[in-house]
């Protein structure tokens, strides 16, 4: 069990970093965590063990990473804090969580009634320690959402949860074939079938997977087959629009590449299909008017004998372990109630989270299985857990390098190489730039 080595924590000054009656949670500034954490504040409190605490948000504007970097050892760190998949090892490494094992433990939380794979996160410590640091608050997979009115102008039926990538290029190419009468329902100038954000790790990594390949090679290096990378990133990349002059011209199923997670294209109704995952889905339904379904993942199939993954992650909330034993017991009983079935239920009428929690992923009166329609495809979030690829890619890398070498591939190795007229040349400079950071 780590130590902890915290100063303090409190996030609100002297006046409140010792009272147990008093928390503040940090969260990403985004509407949809901001609203998910409100809405679960607000029915923690209309609880007996949550009516008399005052919890406050701390909203993280200026990069989360950077705010705990900042605060890190201070009164001003908040009492909890949002944990995500790929920062969870190394922040645990500094000693920055409280072990909750002890918690759940006593109160009869078992990792038995949660999805395995998600709660494998929380156990952040290391090879050697069994030991929860925070707990996952959702399930999150890769799914296709579609625009239901595109869909219909191009006489498109809604697709089955096993199709495959050949079945995708289909419906694109049927797609591009009505474009002229989808431009005049948007009412935009461009258009393109999807915005499979290609730039995403949670969509290229589990595709590179897919063909073979990984990030880690076993001397701890970047990339276990650096032939086998490339042939699937140039596959991938294949389906996006490139300009006329570009050296390696795409297919133009897939808009151009743009931030990773970014899908303003289809809410903007320039794509019929965007690759996501459910926190996205409320501002979905919001900008189309509820003209939305959705689909598993298409399975890669030109893949020989390898498996065809489907990135999966998740958020949660951890301790900061520089608090009291009072202020730590009030923060247990809030992390308690979010995986409660009281707390998941409010998660999941939010539109935004599908539950950690395995008994409302099988119960088909879930309120998260209600959103909009129960007679959307909500099980595609859920389908096909054999395929699910967790994403904790930096698992294995230097800890104290993980949290760069997760930033170099979610900010720069796909953009690099879809703007480069010799990917071959751009791929080894960006993999000697990586194991440079490694020591290798």
């Amino acid at each position: 069990m780590l130590i902890p080595t915290l100063a303090a924590c409190g996030g609100g000054g002297d006046k409140d970093k010792a009272d147990p009656t008093t928390l503040s949670v940090a969260v990403d500034v985004t509407k949809t965590e901001v609203n998910i954490i409100e809405k679960l504040i607000d029915g923690f409190n209309a609880t007996e063990e949550g009516k008399n605490v005052n919890v406050r948000v701390v909203k993280i504007s200026q990069g989360y990473d950077s705010y705990v970097q900042k605060n890190f050892g201070k009164s001003t760190m908040a009492d909890v804090i949002s944990v995500y998949d790929y920062n969870s090892e190394y922040w645990t490494s500094k000693n920055l969580l409280l072990p909750v094992t002890s918690y759940m433990e006593a109160d009869g939380i078992k990792e038995s009634d949660y999805v395995a794979s998600m709660m494998e996160l929380g156990k952040s410590g290391g090879a050697d320690d069994d030991n929860y640091y925070w707990l996952p608050r959702d399930y999150n997979k890769v799914v296709v959402c579609y625009n239901t009115k595109m869909f219909e102008i191009a006489g498109i039926e809604k697709p089955s949860d096993d199709w495959t990538m050949a079945d995708f290029d289909a419906v694109c190419a049927r797609l591009l074939a009505k474009k002229d009468d989808i431009l005049a329902y948007s009412g935009k100038y461009d258009f393109w079938p999807a915005e499979m954000n290609i730039k995403w790790t949670a969509v290229y990594y589990p595709w590179i997977k897919s063909y073979g390949g990984d990030f880690l090679a076993s001397d701890g290096s970047l990339f276990n087959n650096a032939d086998t990378v490339k042939t699937a990133v140039n596959k991938l990349l294949n389906y996006a629009d490139q300009t006329d002059g570009a050296a390696y011209k795409g297919l133009g199923y897939s808009n151009v590449i743009g931030q990773s997670g970014d899908t303003a294209a289809f809410t903007n109704k320039q794509t019929a299909m965007a690759f996501t995952v459910r926190p996205n889905v409320k501002s979905y339904a919001d900008s189309l008017n509820n003209e939305i379904d959705f689909v598993s993942l298409p399975k890669i199939t030109d893949n020989g004998e390898n498996a065809s993954y489907i990135g999966a992650g998740c958020s949660g909330y951890g301790i900061t372990s520089g608090c009291s034993e009072e202020k730590a017991a009030t923060a247990w009983k809030f992390l308690k109630y979010i995986v409660s079935e009281q707390g998941q239920e409010i998660m999941g009428e939010t539109g935004s989270g599908i539950p950690v929690l395995k008994s409302l992923l099988e119960n088909e009166n879930a309120k998260w299985r209600q959103f909009i329609s129960k007679d959307l495809n909500h099980e595609a979030f859920v389908k096909f857990s054999e395929r699910d690829l967790t994403m904790n890619y930096v698992h294995g890398f230097a800890t104290d390098k993980q949290l760069t070498v997760y930033k170099e591939l979610k900010d720069n190795f796909i953009y690099s190489m879809y703007n480069s007229t010799d990917r071959d040349s751009e791929f080894a400079a960006f993999k000697s730039k990586v194991d440079k950071v490694l020591g290798k």
